[in-house]
């Protein structure tokens, strides 16, 4: 169940059905500079994944990266009781049987380590979500900022993606997202954070990862709110 997509980040994608609609999601571990594992947006972990889990170092912090992904944090915790749980400081308002937990601060090195940054894209709301670059593997990790869907899929699911923004060939900002985030100026300035990363691939919460290309789609998908024209020097086209 866990694949590997470089040195010390792994992922596992785990079937999500809602009212028929086949979203998928997505877990990602990394294993920091610290020796410890990191899981971010946990799924649902039985016996059979704890153990793979297990053979790739002692999981220490649990990460609820938005108000949105909590569902299975109960399940990661019983699975890894020693290790800690780190959520939106609104989520412990919306949800009231979380696990015992700390607020995600992205200055909190004894989580991330050295080669871990994380970035809040906006200060609080709704979602609240923190996005994640590992730099040794030159991974984004993104939850629900933008969806990218197979071909393949149900009507339920289908119709979902088309109300809701993304049924497209290319990654795109949900109609949920974009209302969600509505000051633009803020959410203009982490983008251009985001791109400062030197990120080849990205892992998206729901349905499939950007493999090939990464830096580019998801321009295309902050195009809306960051033109082209507004991004100055990514570091690609850094010199000297």
């Amino acid at each position: 169940m866990i694949k590997s997509c470089g040195k010390n980040i792994w992922f596992v994608r785990a079937p999500l059905v809602l009212g028929g609609i086949n979203l998928s999601s997505q877990m990602t571990l990394i294993k920091t500079s610290h020796k410890q594992i990191v899981l971010i947006s946990p799924v649902k972990i039985d016996e059979a994944l704890k153990l793979e889990i297990d053979t790739l170092g002692k999981v220490a912090w649990i990460i609820a990266p938005n108000n949105f992904h909590h569902l299975f944090l109960n399940s990661a915790k019983r699975a890894f009781p020693d290790a800690q749980v780190r959520c939106p400081e609104g989520l412990p308002k919306k949800i009231k049987n979380l696990p015992e937990h700390g607020i995600l601060d992205v200055n909190e090195t004894a989580v991330w380590g050295d080669d871990l940054e994380v970035l809040r894209i906006y200060n609080g709301g709704m979602s609240d979500e923190h996005v994640f670059y590992h730099g040794s593997s030159q991974t984004l990790v993104l939850t629900d900022l933008f969806m990218w869907f197979e071909q393949k899929r149900n009507l339920a699911t289908r119709l979902f993606t088309a109300l809701v923004g993304v049924n497209s060939n290319s990654p795109k900002m949900s109609r949920l997202m974009k209302f969600v985030y509505r000051d633009k100026a803020m959410l203009k300035e982490s983008f251009k954070s985001i791109l400062m990363w030197d990120f080849q691939r990205v892992h998206l919460a729901h349905s499939r990862n950007i493999d090939t290309d990464a830096k580019q789609h998801v321009q295309h998908a902050m195009a809306a709110i960051l033109p082209a024209s507004d991004v100055v020097n990514p570091p690609e086209q850094q010199t000297g």
